[in-house]
């Protein structure tokens, strides 16, 4: 995933939102900033403005998707 390869994948959906919430049955585990957790919902937000992030000169705010 860290090589992006992940972008051509067939079972990747690239969606854009500020709020996400996951429901699944069983639980499933994921890892969340390092922390291992196992719930049967998860939701994530967007809090705007809430981490600084530095990045270097060559970096793009959308990945590159394959051509279709």
């Amino acid at each position: 995933m860290l090589e992006g390869d992940y972008l051509a994948d067939e079972n990747v959906r690239h969606r854009r939102a500020s709020r996400l919430e996951v429901e699944s049955t069983p639980a499933i585990p994921v890892s969340i900033d390092g922390e291992l957790a196992e719930a049967a919902r998860f939701t994530f937000e967007v809090v705007p403005r809430a981490l600084r992030v530095r990045v270097g000169p060559d970096y793009h705010a959308e990945p590159h998707a394959p051509p279709a």
